[in-house]
């Protein structure tokens, strides 16, 4: 799994840098983090012999690219424009951003809770765990590529 994860990873940020158009960038990169994601969560959890873990992984991914879209999108609003934006724009910016993960966290729970009820404690906090791992590292990657406001 720690090959697959790092060449994703790799493959993820090489897409990131070099991609043209935000929006191309951004389908792009939804399409191959979910395929890759997807391949990882099987490689780690214990699945049921049943579909009923996929069927919820289905939702939670498509619930989650929304909110993904939507923190991407408040990434490229403040990185175009870093330097010049006022104190209220920042705020704004914030507001969102601190929004958008307190959305994510709540859906990363509904659904480790429906998991643990269909499928178990041991596969729901498998999933857990992925997905956390999954969203840390890609953060650190693209938060650590973002500029900084200046002093």
């Amino acid at each position: 799994m720690k090959k697959t994860l790092g060449l994703c990873i790799l493959f993820l940020l090489s897409v990131f840098v070099y991609a043209q158009d935000a929006k191309n960038e951004m389908e792009l990169l939804t399409q191959l983090l979910g395929m890759n994601k997807k391949a990882m969560v099987a490689d780690f959890v214990d699945l049921p012999d049943n579909d009923v873990f996929w069927t919820l992984y289905k939702e939670y991914e498509e619930q989650g690219k929304e909110i993904g879209e939507d923190r991407y999108q408040l990434l490229i609003q403040y990185a175009e424009n870093f330097v010049n934006h006022s104190d209220e724009k920042l705020e704004e910016i914030m507001e969102a951003s601190i929004r958008l993960r307190n959305k994510a966290e709540k859906n990363l729970e509904t659904f480790y809770l429906k998991i643990k009820k269909e499928c178990g404690t041991k596969t729901a906090s498998q999933f857990y765990f992925v997905q956390r791992f999954c969203e840390s590292t890609l953060s650190a990657n693209v938060l650590g590529s973002l500029p900084i406001v200046e002093k």
